[in-house]
This record gives C-alpha cells, sequence and structure tokens, in this order.
C-alpha cells in the first residue's frame, strides 16, 4: 500500500515539480536576485578559478589539485588530520551499505570545521557561482570512506549512472583525502551532459525524482570518449554539475576517503542538510558576502512553494 501511495503522489506532484523547474520560473523569477547579487560582488576570480569555470561551463566538470587552488596556504595535512580524528566515529550508510558516514547529514555548521572553512571559502564560491551564475546556497556536506565491494558485486544506487534531482543546474565539490585509482571506486562524469552540454537532453531528470539510465542505453548514446574516470593523488578537487550523468564509489580493491559539498540555487526545493550552532549569527559576519548568502536559511518568498517537496520528502518520492 505505501508503494501505491508514494506512486499516486508522486504522479499527482510532478506536474507542479516540471511548472516549478521551468526554465522561465527558474531563471527569471526565482533566481532574479541571486543573478544580480553575482553581478555586483566587487571580487575578480583568480586565474586558476576562471579556469575552471571556463571548463564546468564547456564539459560540466573541472579538476584542479588543492595546492594550486590555495596556493602557499597548505591546508590538506590540516584537513587529513581532522579527517583521520573522526575515522573512528565512522558508521554505516543507511541505503549505502558500501559508506562509512564520518559525520551525521545533519551536522552542525561548525566555522571552526576546517573542511567547512573550505567549502565557504572566497575561491570555491567564486567558482561555484561562477558556473552557476548566481549567488548558490550550500545546502549539504558529507565526508565519507567507500569500503571496497569486491569484483564479483553488483553496483548498487549512485554506483550506477544516475542524474541528481536537487535542481537543473547545480555543483557539487569533491575532494580526495586518498589517493584514487580505478581501483577505489573514482568519481566518473560523461562530459557535457548538464543542462548546457549536448547530453543534456538525453535521459532527462523526472521531477521531483533524478534519472537512473540502463547502462546499455548509456553506451548506445554517448561516446566513450566523453567519459571521464577521475582518478587522482589525494588533494585532487572535482567540481561537477551532478544533475548531469555521473556515477562512482564502486571500489573493488582499495578504499576511498572523499569530502563533499554540494551547492544548488534558492529555487532548489531539497531541504539544506545541517544544522546552525548558537552563536553562528555572531560568528557568520566573519564570511565574506557569498559566504554569508550560502549560509542564509532564509530563501524568502520562495519557502511559500516548499510544501509540496515537504510531502514529497515525507512519502519517500525524492530519489
Amino acid at each position: 500500500m505505501k508503494k501505491e501511495i508514494k506512486k499516486m503522489i508522486s504522479i499527482l506532484l510532478r506536474p507542479y515539480f516540471y511548472l516549478y523547474g521551468s526554465w522561465p520560473m527558474w531563471f527569471f523569477i526565482f533566481n532574479h536576485e541571486p543573478r544580480k547579487l553575482l553581478q555586483g560582488d566587487s571580487r575578480t576570480p583568480a586565474e586558476v578559478e576562471k579556469r575552471l569555470i571556463h571548463e564546468l561551463k564547456e564539459k560540466g566538470i573541472a579538476s584542479v589539485h588543492i595546492d594550486e587552488l590555495f596556493s602557499g596556504k597548505n591546508i590538506l595535512p590540516i584537513l587529513k588530520q581532522y579527517a583521520d580524528s573522526l575515522l573512528p566515529l565512522a558508521k554505516i550508510r543507511p541505503g549505502k551499505e558500501f559508506l562509512r558516514a564520518l559525520w551525521e547529514d545533519d551536522n552542525v555548521l561548525d566555522l571552526t570545521n576546517p573542511f567547512m572553512q573550505l567549502a565557504l571559502s572566497d575561491e570555491v564560491l567564486s567558482i561555484v557561482n561562477g558556473y552557476t551564475d548566481m549567488y548558490s546556497k550550500f545546502f549539504y556536506s558529507s565526508l565519507d570512506l567507500t569500503m571496497p565491494v569486491g569484483d564479483g558485486s553488483s553496483p548498487i544506487r549512485s554506483q550506477n549512472w544516475h542524474r541528481d534531482p536537487e535542481d537543473r543546474k547545480m555543483c557539487k565539490m569533491f575532494l580526495y583525502l586518498t589517493d584514487v585509482d580505478e581501483s577505489s571506486g573514482p568519481f566518473m562524469y560523461i562530459q557535457s551532459s548538464h543542462v548546457d552540454g549536448r547530453y543534456g537532453i538525453f535521459f532527462p531528470q523526472r521531477p521531483p525524482k533524478g534519472s537512473y539510465p540502463a547502462e546499455d542505453d548509456v553506451n548506445r548514446l554517448i561516446f566513450k570518449e566523453d567519459i571521464q574516470v577521475c582518478m587522482g593523488k589525494a588533494g585532487t578537487i572535482l567540481f561537477a554539475d551532478t544533475a548531469g550523468l555521473h556515477r562512482g564509489g564502486y571500489a573493488t580493491g582499495k578504499s576511498r576517503l572523499m569530502f563533499t559539498a554540494e551547492y544548488s540555487s534558492i529555487a532548489s526545493l531539497r531541504p539544506i542538510k545541517y544544522r546552525f550552532p548558537e552563536n553562528f549569527k555572531s560568528n557568520k559576519t566573519l564570511l565574506g558576502s557569498a559566504a554569508r548568502f550560502a549560509t542564509d536559511n532564509n530563501f524568502g518568498w520562495t519557502r511559500f512553494f516548499r510544501l509540496p517537496s515537504d510531502l514529497a520528502i515525507k512519502y519517500g518520492i525524492y530519489d
């Protein structure tokens, strides 16, 4: 019965989500103010940031080593030490048994956490906002250890090709904290499968769901050379529009430790997945304008449109 209810609610809500996420509503109505805010930002992106923004717009994915993006700051050892301190607390992530989560989904947004400092840095937000052409919201972060599943195991969930459902255009940052080779479950992305790319029309999102196409269908329509397998040394950072086709975490021989930060527009109906500490408002004054916007939990008048989203979340319709 529960499955039938979910299916019925999903069918009833789908026209709403299609209208809500349509280009005119998304671009001209909901994201009008964030676009103006970015235009008024006085910070000029550094050359490496400009390169990454260009690659993102062209391919939907870009990569850089943390030492190049944060030249002279040597922050990788600090991040690795912090992550290592959390490893004893790792728990199996429900629904993704191949992952060990080092913190809860609704973790406190602690500005002393070096990963939060990274996620809200001027450099990272410059790239994210430069790609989306607007000030973006910081929605989610995770620090996960991917466990090897063995060669004979079938891929599950996000180990298969899929599009995320959160927004029509979004950006995630992935940071490898260990060396990642083909046996470590590298992130994989189909270049130009983002909304502006030539593969953007294939296997579209089905609001409020994403899309999980069959691998045979993907192989039939996508050129093999457009599949980017993202291997790299510890410190490799990937920026990707995960509304594009991607997969990862199918580790067959080695574990992978990776930090993820997600950014979407204020038009996204997904809830923010973190909590604010009591002293956050006073500490927030230390953040730059883009970071203050990213962590502002006030979605303005778009919050009045969130009831259907809350209903979809309640019945587990999002996928």
